[in-house]
């Protein structure tokens, strides 16, 4: 097992954790704004919107540096055993 990836693919979980809360927080956030109706500040709601895009894409790239630093960790156990983990 490769223990830095092992470390990597851990960091990437606790982002993507913290993240996907952070976002669950903001698409409450404007859940609750659009739920006041057609008085619904536009300017907070677009401001709750584009942070919720960015959080989005933070998610993705914490989720896809997991996947990387797993199939590291496991490479050369899958090289070892001929492919099959």
């Amino acid at each position: 097992m490769n223990r830095d990836a092992f470390n990597l693919m851990l960091d990437g979980i606790d982002r993507a954790t913290g993240n996907a809360g952070t976002l669950h927080r903001v698409t409450r956030e404007l859940q609750h704004t659009y739920m006041r109706g057609v008085k619904a500040d536009r300017e907070q709601a677009e401001e709750l919107l584009q942070r919720a895009e960015t959080l989005a894409r933070m998610l993705a790239a914490d989720v896809l540096q997991v996947r990387m630093s797993f199939d590291r960790t496991y490479a050369d156990e899958s090289e070892q055993t001929g492919g099959a983990l």
